[in-house]
């Protein structure tokens, strides 16, 4: 596989990634900004594609988003759709927030396998295309 793995980071250092509290795991207020820089990182398999993803686990000011950006890399731009375009990769997201999972939250694994057999949603079809999903995608939890 090579790919890359599209990731912005708030220009004014807020965190843009969902915080959970309480023993219910709602979702805590934030505030992401509005602008953003963005590079862009290689990945060769699956290997490469956790370390990208792992190295981002502790920074809440970055996140994967599914786009290749227009725009030159260090330079602040808006996460609307005019800057990015959109692109088939050998990875999906999935918005893993509007499942009906009641199972536990710490089981990634099992998270996946359940996300994986649901009706697709519509952001499935922008990273995997109109022909469904391919079983030999890496499924990465957004």
């Amino acid at each position: 596989m090579n790919d890359t793995v599209t990731i912005i980071t708030s220009a004014t250092k807020n965190q843009i990634t969902k915080s959970f509290g309480a023993a219910d795991h709602q979702p805590l207020k934030f505030s992401p900004g509005s602008e953003f820089l963005v590079s862009r990182q290689p990945v060769h398999g699956l290997l490469s594609l956790a370390s990208v993803i792992g190295g981002l686990e502790d920074k809440p000011t970055k996140a994967v988003i599914r786009g290749l950006p227009l725009l030159p890399e260090n330079e602040p731009v808006a996460r609307q759709s005019q800057n990015f375009s959109t692109t088939s990769h050998h990875w999906c997201m999935i918005d893993i927030d509007s499942l009906a999972w009641d199972g536990d939250l710490q089981d990634h694994e099992a998270m996946l396998e359940y996300a994986s057999y649901q009706p697709e949603p519509p952001s499935w079809r922008t990273c995997c295309g109109s022909q469904g999903i391919d079983k030999n995608l890496v499924l990465v939890p957004a």
